[in-house]
């Protein structure tokens, strides 16, 4: 399969995955019928992506996700796809956040925004910083931190997103 066509698949089955559909895991798990075998950094990293959505979303397994994606992250640590590796810290931090890990989170999620601020301008990294500062937001939250840092990240991601079809978000 064309990695180009294979990373729009899959981009389209991490958006339904996103969507709470079940048919979306159904996808997920054809896709790793055919894919298992593929060597292209960018379709593997994107494919552990979407199983690591599945490990939090659909099964609520926290340190399988943060596992997993940190296993791509090492597996890949000079990876020429650093919107992937964003994802994936940006999955790590998540996930720690809702496990009570609240600096490990803060960490990873910085060095995600980080990543995602050193990117080229493009609807997916608008998408990727908005997500990973409302998930900073989250996990101040969370953690019981100043909510005045909290409305500071929101406000950012609302700027990021302000003016740009991603306005309903």
């Amino acid at each position: 399969m064309n990695p180009e066509i294979t990373l729009a698949t899959l981009a389209a089955n991490r958006f339904e995955l996103m969507q709470n559909s079940s048919k979306a895991l159904n996808e997920l798990r054809r896709l790793h019928s055919e894919l298992d075998q593929i060597s292209d950094e960018a379709c593997i990293l994107s494919l552990g992506l979407n199983d690591s959505i599945a490990d939090m979303l659909y099964h609520a397994d926290y340190a399988r996700a943060i596992e997993r994606s940190l296993h791509f992250i090492e597996r890949f640590p000079h990876s020429h796809h650093p919107y992937f590796i964003a994802r994936h810290l940006g999955m790590v931090g998540r996930c720690q956040a809702l496990s009570g890990m609240h600096e490990a989170a803060l960490r990873n999620l910085e060095q995600a925004l980080k990543i995602g601020y050193e990117l080229p301008e493009s609807n997916e990294n608008i998408l990727l910083k908005a997500d990973i500062l409302h998930d900073l937001a989250m996990n101040n939250d969370i953690a019981q931190g100043d909510p005045k840092k909290s409305i500071l990240y929101l406000g950012k991601a609302l700027t990021i997103l302000y003016d740009t079809t991603f306005e309903n978000r």
